[in-house]
């Protein structure tokens, strides 16, 4: 790694941005691994709570220019991930499906509307944040470096459009559940 990717990294560790969304990710798999909700609007309004958090401090953070060109195969275990997977399906209940438009900006007249689904929005934004932080535990700084970039694309090309949509539809769900 060139020294001033060295410089880079530790600089983007060092800022609240980063520390503040390392907290939240941290909070919302320790949430989605501890089975702690006992019901299912306890566990969309936690869940709720947690995305916000995500979103806004994802948004904040810094993306850096490239990531190490070292491999790491640290990886969620499969059956750990399955298990938190049928948390999410048990306390979703009737909360689970909603409809969105899928580019609310597209130009085009029937830009149709698509099928969401809280379990999988959830389930992928877990996946992603768990890998990137088993990786950013990992003593090398080239996976520190590798985290961090994988912190800010994932959350920019993949699931920020996730957390988007389930917070859009957990709001409406308790809206009807008043």
């Amino acid at each position: 790694m060139p020294l001033s990717d060295k410089i880079l990294v530790s600089k983007i560790i060092a800022t609240n941005e980063f520390t503040s969304f390392i907290d939240a990710a941290r909070k919302y798999c320790s949430f989605i691994e501890s089975h702690e909700a006992e019901t299912p609007r306890q566990f969309i309004l936690l869940s709720q709570n947690h995305l916000l958090s995500l979103y806004n401090l994802g948004n904040c953070m810094i993306l850096m220019e490239e990531k190490s060109d070292k491999k790491f195969e640290i990886k969620l275990d499969e059956q750990e991930f399955q298990k938190s997977l049928h948390f999410i399906a048990d306390r979703l209940w009737d909360y689970r499906y909603y409809w969105y438009v899928f580019d609310p900006t597209a130009k085009k007249k029937d830009t149709g509307i698509v099928y969401g689904d809280l379990y999988e929005d959830l389930g992928a934004i877990y996946k992603y944040l768990k890998n990137s932080l088993l990786l950013y535990g990992h003593k090398s700084s080239d996976a520190k470096q590798n985290a961090v970039w994988d912190f800010k694309w994932n959350f920019d090309t993949h699931w920020s459009g996730h957390c988007a949509n389930a917070i859009c539809a957990i709001h409406y769900f308790l809206q009807k559940g008043r």
